[in-house]
């Protein structure tokens, strides 16, 4: 995943004005107006708070954080609690969570959770493998000015949630008017929920929780949709990989599709190569009367897929017969 420089204004727009939507939801419009709510979230300085964000975001990116693997992901958080005055906590899931104090003048607000999800789904290009619990991605910028986006080499970013984390961690360390927060970080989400499955019910007494894991900038989503996994097996007969003199080995790949998130673009009417995959099954591979040899599509959870790879052995004379 990438990130645009230009997005992240409309991003703290939204966390700040939902501070105080949770402010004003527990008093009275004269209350709020004593309290002084607007006024200071029209006061903060979006740009530095969209720098620290970055460097946030590009300081953890570079902790190996492959679902499941996150022991490195959560000596990261919770030393960079304690560096910043912080008591950090954790618990068997994986989870980690810290409380900020209010700034003065907010002490007596209601608390408010902010959460993300510290793993990642690691990818790379096609034939390139790595081992993604000890290699992450390295950081640089392609493109000039609000347009200029930032990437990974070797391994993606994981912006999914590494920028929901990142501009958490960079509102702890301002200085932006705010009541009690907590600082929520699980575990999983991108695998099995087991981070937030196994999350005590304590840890949320608050009145309220943001979800910081969207990429829509400029929309807020009152609401959350898991997942589950299922896994399929189907025992099928097996030939010698060498195939009769009569049979042709074919090779049919396609690389270049959009991809996506399979939750968020799944509406957007993108190509995915698994359809194509199974496009290729039906009407070349069944009625030729090929023989399967190796498949290769989908290898990330969550990915609409960007590319498939199939070899298959035809028999030339069924080609023939079909006036092909």
């Amino acid at each position: 995943m990438y990130i645009m420089m230009k997005n992240f204004k409309n991003l703290f727009a939204i966390v700040s004005c939902t501070l105080a939507f949770s402010v004003t939801s527990c008093c009275s419009d004269d209350e709020a107006a004593l309290h002084g709510i607007i006024d200071p979230l029209e006061s903060v300085d979006y740009v530095a708070l969209s720098n620290s964000t970055i460097d946030e975001y590009i300081n953890f990116a570079k902790t190996p954080r492959l679902g499941f693997h996150l022991d490195k992901a959560k000596a990261y958080l919770t030393g960079w609690a304690q560096k910043h005055g912080y008591q950090p906590h954790s618990d068997e899931f994986g989870n980690v969570w810290f409380d900020v104090p209010a700034t003065a003048g907010y002490e007596d607000y209601p608390v408010v959770i902010l959460q993300g999800h510290m793993d990642m789904i690691c990818a790379s290009k096609p034939g390139e493998t790595y081992d993604y619990t000890e290699v992450v991605g390295e950081p640089y910028y392609e493109g000039e000015g609000e347009d200029k986006v930032l990437k990974g080499k070797k391994v993606n970013l994981g912006a999914d949630n590494g920028i929901g984390v990142a501009s958490s961690l960079a509102i702890a360390a301002s200085n932006v008017p705010h009541g009690p927060l907590r600082i929520l970080l699980t575990a999983n989400e991108d695998y099995d929920m087991s981070g937030a499955k196994g999350l005590s019910p304590d840890v949320l007494n608050a009145a309220a929780l943001i979800n910081i894991d969207s990429e829509q900038a400029g929309n807020l989503t009152y609401g959350c949709a898991g997942g589950h996994a299922r896994h399929l097996t189907k025992k099928c007969d097996a030939e010698p990989l060498s195939a009769p003199a009569d049979y042709n080995k074919v090779t049919v790949s396609l690389s270049g599709l959009k991809g996506g998130h399979s939750g968020i673009n799944i509406g957007d009417h993108r190509m995915s190569a698994s359809v194509v995959t199974d496009s290729i099954m039906r009407r070349i591979v069944k009625p030729f009367e090929a023989r399967l040899i190796k498949i290769n599509c989908g290898t990330y959870n969550n990915a609409i897929p960007d590319g498939t790879m199939m070899e298959f052995a035809v028999n030339s004379n069924v080609i023939f017969a079909h006036n092909i």
